[in-house]
């Protein structure tokens, strides 16, 4: 997983170098969206897949639950202020 922050990283950088100079390219935001998506691709289910040897079956509700609000966190309070 840590080759995939480095290889995401080392694309978006490439991206910000190319539009350091202006409007990039579509060829090179194809080309980062590709990049992306091998990413996601080759990574994510292994992902879901330590969640899963991590958390008892039981407790997979719950799991999901804590990975949502930690990952959007707003969620909580938004709904609550109006704008956010």
């Amino acid at each position: 997983m840590m080759g995939s922050g480095a290889v995401r990283l080392a694309a978006t950088l490439f991206l910000v170098a190319i539009s350091s100079h202006g409007m990039p390219p579509i060829g090179s935001l194809l080309v980062v969206a590709v990049v992306f998506g091998r990413m996601d691709a080759g990574f994510w289910p292994a992902a879901a897949k330590v969640k899963q040897d991590l958390v008892a079956p039981n407790q997979y509700l719950q799991a999901n639950g804590s990975l949502m609000v930690a990952a959007d966190p707003h969620k909580l309070w938004a709904p609550r202020w109006p704008g956010c």
